[in-house]
């Protein structure tokens, strides 16, 4: 998956290999490695919600709040223009279940 371009048009996958696997290693309570495989995802795939998510909650974890902070401030921005209008979203359903150190105010 690295050594493939970025294409335009729908992508072949639905979610990047590496974020899957930071996913796992965040079940597996290894969060400072799966900080290292969601920013190599958010290279090659970036702002994707998952991706972001999953950095913040890992940088949560890992204990390095200033990209903990980061991230979290990037996933509650990075698509506000999409989001934007709408009475409800995923974002704002997923929020209060979020237990991150340092959440930006």
């Amino acid at each position: 998956e690295d050594k493939s371009e970025k294409r335009e048009g729908p992508p072949a996958r639905l979610v990047p290999a590496r974020e899957l696997l930071g996913e796992m290693l965040l079940e597996l309570k290894r969060s400072a490695e799966a900080l290292k495989e969601f920013e190599a995802s958010e290279r090659h795939d970036p702002n994707r919600f998952r991706g972001i998510y999953g950095a913040a909650q890992a940088a949560a974890e890992s204990g390095d709040n200033a990209k903990a902070k980061r991230y979290s401030r990037d996933w509650w921005i990075s698509p506000a223009k999409a989001i934007r209008g709408r009475k409800s979203s995923r974002r704002k359903r997923i929020l209060p279940r979020i237990n991150l150190a340092a959440m930006p105010r």
